[in-house]
């Protein structure tokens, strides 16, 4: 895994239409990027990195939706990481609108494993179910 730094980007702060934004403060969007990197959540490329805050006993919003993809009150929990060639990451709140935006499978099973989630959780994510 190539990693130089986390830059938190703008994009996904100011309100943009066309992007999810998030809730957190910048620190707390860190933290979950933190939590994702240090327990491996990364896809087989090692080029995308999934994480979440734990949402047992009570789900924690991380963001909201872009309005192009559903409603901008629309609440998201999982966050996907992606870096740039040179190792830098930025990452932004998921849906599950987008099949690209689910992470793998054995990361769902690690999430469940370690209490971050439940399949209860999970099985409402896919559905768009959560509110």
């Amino acid at each position: 895994m190539n990693f130089n730094c986390y830059q938190v980007n703008p994009q996904h702060r100011n309100g943009n239409k066309n992007k999810s934004q998030w809730i957190p403060k910048e620190i707390e969007e860190l933290l979950i990027f933190s939590t994702g990197i240090a327990n491996g959540w990364c896809n087989s490329s090692q080029d995308v990195i999934w994480s979440i805050p734990k949402h047992i006993p009570v789900l924690t919003p991380i963001g909201t939706e872009r309005p192009n993809k559903g409603n901008a009150t629309d609440i998201l929990y999982i966050a996907k990481y992606t870096s740039d060639t040179n190792g830098t990451w930025h990452g932004y709140p998921v849906s599950a609108k987008s099949k690209y935006d689910h992470p793998p499978q054995n990361i769902i099973n690690a999430w469940i494993n370690h209490g971050f989630i439940d399949k209860r959780f999970y099985a409402k994510w896919v559905q768009g179910k959560l509110k």
